[in-house]
């Protein structure tokens, strides 16, 4: 039977937790996680997938058996262009077999809601899943040496990144719905430019707006009298 993805709740915790105790059990928590987390854990943790950061529940037969998510990638407005892809497949097996399909998911998700690039960190030594990253575009950044600590030492991890293309306008234009300080930032950038462009001769064209064009130029009115004569050389 084909899986389905819809969009996950609050009320799916357990169901979420569940996948985590196997993913924990088997050794191969994405995050590392060696405990499962409480009730109150999960709902801090909901707290932070607002509608910019979906969690997605992947059922098949009418019960959960994947699930993934969209996160900040950093608590600073500069990267609110920027989501971190996480994904959860809980048994070990066939499930594995819909990660590809999962990244393109997350990659279709993210770019519909204004991100112009996902990352994804990922355990070294997981290679299907990072074999399956590579295959659907993600570009290998780097390896951060030691970076996590798993069960009494440190474990390398792999950071990749997915560009997508943004809509820059639109990017824009949600950065000033929701940080009104940028009004100000945008508005003077505008003037710099116009000052930039009248400066090098150019006026805003009348008929496209947003176009500059070459603003015409005077030619000088020739002096009365100023003239000279010459005799070609022999």
């Amino acid at each position: 039977m084909a899986a389905t993805i819809r969009r996950a709740a609050r009320k799916d915790w357990q169901e979420l937790d569940r996948i985590l105790g196997e993913e924990i059990a088997q050794g191969r928590a994405p995050g590392l996680e060696v405990a499962r987390m409480e009730q109150e854990d999960w709902m801090e943790w909901f707290d932070c997938h607002g509608r910019r950061h979906p969690v997605f529940a992947v059922e098949q037969d009418g019960r959960m058996i994947c699930w993934a998510a969209l996160a900040v990638s950093r608590w600073s407005y500069p990267f609110d262009h920027v989501a971190e892809a996480s994904l959860h497949l809980g048994t070990e097996g066939e499930n594995r077999g819909l990660e590809r399909s999962l990244l393109r998911f997350l990659e279709q998700q993210a770019a519909a809601l204004g991100y112009s690039k996902v990352m994804m960190l990922v355990r070294a030594d997981d290679r299907t899943l990072l074999h399956n990253c590579r295959c659907c575009g993600y570009r290998d950044v780097g390896v951060l040496r030691g970076h996590g600590f798993y069960l009494g030492r440190l474990v390398d991890m792999v950071l990749l990144e997915r560009l997508l293309s943004p809509d820059l306008e639109a990017l824009r234009e949600d950065y000033r719905r929701r940080y009104p300080f940028y009004d100000a930032y945008f508005l003077r950038q505008q003037q710099l430019l116009e000052e930039e462009m009248r400066r090098n001769g150019m006026i805003p064209s009348p008929e496209e707006p947003g176009k500059w064009i070459a603003a015409a130029r005077e030619e000088p009115e020739e002096a009365a009298g100023n003239t000279m004569e010459w005799e070609p050389s022999r």
